[in-house]
């Protein structure tokens, strides 16, 4: 699923990427994906908002915080 993420000056949020994640265990119907559950996009974004969040969701929605979205 495709994502268009907005931030700022100071948002952390590191503008002008294009971020294509095919790594991951997301499972399916019909076999396994190559793909990253949508909520490692929302833990990336949780620190943002001042949210400690590791987990979100059963552990089969999530993996970790999606990595280069966010500048430490």
């Amino acid at each position: 699923m495709p994502y268009l993420v907005f931030g700022g000056k100071n948002t952390r949020i590191r503008g002008g990427q294009y971020i294509k994640v095919t790594d991951g265990s997301l499972l399916s119907i019909d076999g396994p994906l190559t793909n990253r559950p949508t909520n490692d996009v929302w833990l990336a974004l949780a620190p943002i908002f001042g949210v400690n969040m590791p987990t979100l969701g059963d552990a089969t929605q999530y993996r970790s915080a999606l990595p280069g979205l966010v500048s430490a």
